[in-house]
């Protein structure tokens, strides 16, 4: 018998002798060990993360204006989204029905509280306190301060969200809200915390990995959609969220193995991958080459059923947050413009986003500053609207002939080919047009200058234009003593007021121009004082009452739209010796990157000014509210007669044929749609793949060279097709050992279910699987065969 002294050592306890990384290691196995394994919730915090990351590229909104980090609202979605799952699993029968929805709600309101944390810094708040407590203070004394403090902090900081926030919402029932980026940084952040706690939930509940990563796909699609750059990030992405269905297939595929006490050969791992990464190389090349989604025709298809929806959507979006239109990409402020209203123009008052013109340019202009395409000006005011009304139809203008020379430095020539859509007759150009490839009829004025140009009824048309390129330093040389020095005849009408503008009005124009020497600087100080009028498309027409709209908008409505605050601009600057005039066209437009083509559609009509700068030409400027500055960026100076006169007449010519392929961000939509198309095609083919299981062996056995002949019996043809496989030199050793005990257990299933009693559906359902593990290797062996490898 062994006698145990204390001399003698006993066997190490490893949970005692380990180190301390060992033991926190032991403990994460204990109690945080997801089901599905680590790796399962590597991926899944990486493609989480990967949405934060494409979210902080687009440069929507700063991040740092609020102090918050999306990463920290993505952990802890998943956090919660990693909690219901524990809770579930561990409960069962109706407490875990009870548990389910009230620990998902606890997780979200938790989510909640982060979010506030973050936007409000309570936390930080209330450790910076610092009381001074006497010597004799007792602990549940500095305690109950402690907590006095925190509920005060706590309560100052939710007052003030919830004010802001209050205030935001009047906003958007009213008119329209104020920016606010800490209002769109929470949102942000909000939907940030929910896709994360989804797709954890999901992914660790052994739920289809598509199902729990659909909004996380569909978010990042939005992001890459509607901004600049990004296509690397997405296409990681997309690499991530394969990666984890190969892996995720792959686990249950070895469980259900070991369930049936078979070896799961290590060759499988690889195919798994080495097809995962086919599929994701096949997606992505063919979201390179297929037709975008933005052509036209479909476009057009897509806005006749989507226009309700759409409409209201856009709608609220430019309530909610009027800045961000202009920084959404394909959203480029077309919410912004309005049609002329009847008492002005005579145009219908109604806005709608029907296609007025595409437009390709010969140059790649700034996709974020757009441009405007004019179509008509206008120098005589009344007090109730504009017009021109001594002007006359010129002779003809054939095509390729000049036009206007527009001989002033400083312009970029920029050939478009112009296509209408709508029943306007007018030449749309880039100001300001030189040639055109139709025959074209100008309507002159006093002065002789054209006012528009009739294009008759082509639809389509080439126009050159050179382009005022001035710098902000060029047009701020330009004083207002020199702009009195040029004033011609030509200009005079320019000028013209009548006589219903108010002393208000002018009193005004006095206060706007005092101490300014430079044009440029008057223009800019009533462009500014005009934006701070609140845009609305809602207000009513001025009553018989109204003599004058820019004393009605200045000093009664003080709101309005954009011919408006163009009619205000020009007479505060006519008031103040400056010619200028009113022109309508369309703007911005925004850019289909696929195609290179412009798009300007009936609600981007719009009015803007014009200021006649000596040696510069008719220089325009943005009153309207809402909308981005001017792009004034300074070119190279050119001679344009030398350009105009060397040039050959160009009949048809015009900008480069539009771009039918390349791979724009854009083109990564395609993979949204591909994604599901390709599960739903293979669930299909899955399930005809299983209708009859034993005619699927034949058919695949027949490819490969192992037919079943007449006279074969079920367990002959086995045998035969055993020895076919046995000799196959792309059959692995494991993979045929699989292969044998799989046609084997085929051979058990048939004797079983030929001389039961009945029929066994689990005998059935048993052959099927065993049936379908051997056709998805014949069907890998055969591919094999056919590429030769």
């Amino acid at each position: 018998m062994t006698v145990l002294t204390s001399d003698r050592e006993l066997a190490g306890d490893p949970e005692r002798n380990a180190t301390l990384g060992r033991r926190l290691q032991n403990l994460f196995d204990r109690w945080y060990r997801p089901q599905t394994g680590r790796m399962t919730v590597f991926l899944l915090a990486a493609l989480q993360l990967g949405i934060s990351s494409v979210l902080r590229s687009t440069e929507w909104v700063d991040f740092g204006t609020a102090s918050l980090a999306p990463e920290w609202l993505t952990v802890g979605g998943m956090l919660a989204g990693w909690l219901t799952v524990r809770v579930l699993t561990r409960a069962s029968g109706r407490p875990a029905r009870v548990a389910g929805p009230v620990v998902a709600v606890g997780a979200i309101l938790l989510g909640c509280l982060l979010l506030i944390q973050q936007l409000t810094g309570i936390a930080g708040r209330i450790s910076d306190w610092s009381p001074a407590f006497a010597d004799n203070t007792t602990v549940s004394t500095m305690a109950m301060e402690l907590w006095s403090h925190t509920v005060a902090e706590t309560g100052s900081s939710l007052e003030g969200l919830g004010s802001r926030i209050g205030f935001w919402l009047q906003g958007v029932r009213g008119p329209g809200a104020q920016q606010d980026d800490l209002i769109f940084i929470g949102i942000c952040g909000l939907v940030l915390f929910l896709v994360a706690f989804h797709a954890t939930w999901m992914t660790l509940s052994e739920r289809p990995i598509l199902y729990g990563l659909l909004p996380s796909v569909t978010l990042t699609a939005f992001i890459v959609f509607y901004s600049q750059g990004s296509r690397l990030s997405a296409v990681a992405y997309l690499a991530g969220m394969f990666l984890l269905y190969a892996w995720q297939g792959h686990r249950h595929q070895q469980a259900t193995w070991d369930s049936r006490g078979m070896d799961y050969p290590e060759s499988l791992v690889f195919d798994r991958a080495l097809g995962s990464l086919a599929m994701l190389v096949a997606m992505i090349v063919l979201a390179s080459v297929v037709p975008s989604i933005n052509l036209r025709e479909i476009q057009q298809w897509a806005n006749s059923i989507l226009h309700p929806v759409d409409a209201v959507t856009t709608d609220v979006g430019s309530r909610m947050f009027p800045e961000m239109q202009s920084k959404f990409h394909g959203r480029r402020q077309s919410e912004a413009g309005g049609l002329p209203n009847s008492f002005l123009l005579g145009a219908p008052p109604d806005i709608t986003n029907s296609l007025a013109l595409t437009v390709t340019t010969s140059s790649m202009l700034d996709e974020s500053a757009g441009f405007y395409m004019r179509g008509k000006t206008f120098r005589h005011y009344d007090g109730r609207g504009w017009s021109n009304p001594d002007s006359w139809l010129d002779a003809r203008v054939e095509p390729n002939a000049d036009l206007e020379p527009y001989l002033y430095p400083h312009v970029l020539p920029v050939w478009q080919s112009v296509t209408r859509h709508n029943q306007s007759l007018l030449l749309y150009a880039m100001p300001e047009p030189v040639r055109a490839t139709i025959p074209l009829s100008p309507e002159r004025g006093a002065g002789g200058a054209a006012l528009l140009y009739r294009a008759g009824g082509q639809p389509s048309y080439n126009v050159l234009s050179h382009w005022p390129r001035l710098g902000d330093d060029i047009l701020a040389s330009v004083t207002l003593d020199s702009v009195g020095e040029s004033i011609d005849e030509t200009l005079q009408p320019y000028l013209q007021l009548p006589d219903t503008v108010s002393s208000q009005t002018e009193e005004l124009a006095s206060r706007l121009g005092a101490g300014h020497t430079a044009l440029y600087s008057l223009g800019l100080a009533v462009e500014a004082y005009l934006r701070e009028y609140p845009y609305d498309l809602e207000v009513s027409l001025p009553g018989p009452e109204v003599e004058d709209v820019a004393h009605h908008f200045l000093f009664d409505l003080k709101r309005g739209y954009c011919d408006y605050y163009t009619t205000a601009f020009v007479v505060l600057m006519r008031l103040a010796g400056i010619p200028t005039r009113f022109t309508i066209g369309y703007a911005p437009g925004y850019l289909e990157p696929y195609t290179e083509e412009w798009t300007f559609t009936d609600a981007q009509a719009h009015a803007w000014p014009e200021v006649w700068f000596p040696g510069l030409g008719w220089i325009p400027f943005e009153p309207t509210a809402g909308r981005a500055g001017l792009d004034r960026s300074f070119v190279t100076p050119i001679e344009l007669q030398g350009s105009l006169a060397d040039g050959a007449a160009l009949e048809g010519a015009g900008p480069p044929v539009p771009l039918t392929g390349g791979f724009t961000p854009q083109s990564l939509f395609w993979l949204v749609l591909l994604v599901p198309a390709g599960y739903i095609v293979w669930l299909v083919f899955e399930r005809r793949s299983r209708g009859d299981a034993w005619l699927a062996l034949l058919g695949w056995g027949a490819r490969i060279g192992s037919p079943k002949h007449a006279a074969d019996t079920e367990t002959e043809y086995l045998t035969a097709m055993d020895e076919v496989l046995q000799a196959e030199r792309r059959v692995s050793a494991d993979a045929y050992r699989f292969l044998r005990r799989a046609l084997r257990g085929v051979a058990t299933n048939i004797v079983q279910l030929r001389y039961a009693r009945s029929i066994d559906p689990a005998c059935e359902e048993e052959l099927a699987d065993h049936v379908h593990l051997i056709v998805n290797r014949l069907q890998r062996l055969w591919i094999r065969r056919k590429l030769r490898v």
